[in-house]
């Protein structure tokens, strides 16, 4: 069994704790049991369509839920997986796949959060295309697209262990264990989102799968559910403020703000409200997280920890 990869991991904690919650999406819990069962029936999909070791599987979807799905499934084929933002141009869309020699192109509308009961349920273009003169899929897990702000967005290639080697750091720096569930908001078409799977898959914590950014929602699920990380860009927070009720729940821990600058005053707004803040960069090519830092640790270092 290689633990440094999603199906490792999860195969390894559906041993160990199969009925603990691995994901929490659209009202459901879903232990890690039932996901196991969940990435096989996808497997078999992937199967039925023809996908095979070291195919490339783009995937043209907003539905969190799937991409997770799909990432646990690409894994246990040994296929690369490629989320891009479906909002993207279609031609923009050619240009990535192309460079990345794509075998096959998922499209997906629906948030349908337990489905895939045959193969008809998800359909999958083949493309079958040349690849790229001299490259070998065999070590390469995840391709995400870069934001584009240098110049034209590019893929990004990213293996297991430097996935695994970025979860295990962040979860050292952040404290996050088994016991702990990560809220996530961001999309899985951007590192920051789907990094989010990986560090939940080495700590075999739980995650809270919300198919895009509602402040009023996330306000509640933060009351809802026993949530101690949190995700964010800026303007998310600022939202979040916005709607907030009162000081956060005393079990959220970290509040992981990064993707952008976040401005003096509103930090200090969250701050002063009780909200955790870490800030953090990162890019694409490092698997997320660069370098992160606790801000009310920075701004009261009386509070710092030894």
């Amino acid at each position: 069994m290689n633990s440094n990869n999603l199906t490792g991991r999860l195969d390894a904690v559906t041993q160990r704790s199969p009925e603990a919650s691995a994901i929490h999406v659209r009202g459901a819990s879903v232990p890690y049991a039932h996901l196991q069962q969940l990435v096989e029936r996808l497997v078999r999909h992937l199967n039925f369509y023809g996908v095979e070791r070291g195919d490339t599987i783009a995937m043209v979807t907003g539905s969190s839920w799937l991409t997770t799905l799909t990432l646990y499934a690409g894994a246990k084929l040994g296929a690369v997986i490629y989320p891009v933002n479906p909002k993207m141009p279609e031609n923009s869309h050619n240009v990535l796949f192309q460079q990345a020699g794509v075998d096959f192109i998922i499209h997906h509308e629906n948030d349908d959060p337990l489905f895939l009961d045959g193969p008809e349920v998800l359909q999958i273009q083949p493309l079958r295309p040349q690849r790229p003169s001299g490259r070998d899929n065999s070590d390469i897990a995840l391709i995400m697209a870069t934001s584009g702000s240098g110049g034209v967005p590019k893929g990004v290639m990213l293996n297991n262990q430097a996935l695994f080697a970025a979860a295990r750091s962040a979860n050292v720096r952040l404290d996050f264990d088994a016991a702990d569930c990560w809220l996530n908001c961001l999309p899985l078409y951007h590192i920051g989102g789907a990094s989010i799977v990986y560090r939940v898959a080495m700590a075999g914590a739980a995650m809270l799968l919300q198919q895009g950014f509602d402040a009023e929602q996330l306000w509640r699920d933060l009351h809802s559910y026993s949530v101690t990380h949190l995700s964010l860009v800026p303007s998310m927070l600022i939202k979040l403020l916005g709607v907030a009720n009162g000081r956060p729940p005393q079990q959220l821990r970290v509040v992981l703000i990064g993707g952008a600058a976040l401005d003096a005053q509103s930090a200090r707004r969250a701050l002063d409200a009780g909200w955790p803040l870490w800030l953090t960069y990162g890019m694409s090519e490092t698997a997320s997280q660069l370098a992160t830092g606790c801000l009310s640790e920075m701004a009261f270092p009386e509070n710092s920890r030894d």
